[in-house]
């Protein structure tokens, strides 16, 4: 999470995530989704995964203004190393408020729920600039 009251107008955030599939179910499909603050910012491909399958996304996001109804622009990339669909989006996003905490969040859903579907987080890093 982006700790309260630290973002400023003019701040960039970027985002890298990384996963790998390490277990999958039948013919299951994987959709990952990047979320800030509670809003999707990109969502990838539904994807027919395989185990040791990648994915990782990269998030640009520009703070337009802070406070209760904070504004920004996300710009966002989602892949994977299956030479799958590339996903890019671009999202304004409204109503942030700064003066709380903003999660920041890869989700997966899976089209088939199984115990046996699992999805380990390698790296996840953030950085404001």
């Amino acid at each position: 999470s982006i700790p309260a009251n630290t973002l400023e107008v003019g701040d960039i955030i970027k985002v890298s995530v990384r996963a790998t599939v390490t277990g999958t179910n039948s013919t299951d499909t994987l959709t990952p989704v990047l979320n800030f603050g509670g809003t999707a910012i990109a969502t990838g491909a539904a994807l027919d995964v395989a185990d040791s399958d990648i994915v990782w996304a990269e998030a640009t996001i520009a703070v337009t203004a802070i406070g209760s109804s904070g504004t920004m622009t996300a710009h966002t990339e989602i892949k994977t190393n299956t030479g799958d669909t590339d996903v890019f989006a671009s999202t304004a996003l409204t109503s942030k408020n700064t003066e709380g905490a903003l999660a920041i969040a890869l989700n997966v859903d899976w089209s088939v729920a199984s115990a046996s579907n699992i999805v380990r987080l390698d790296s996840f890093i953030v950085e404001l600039v």
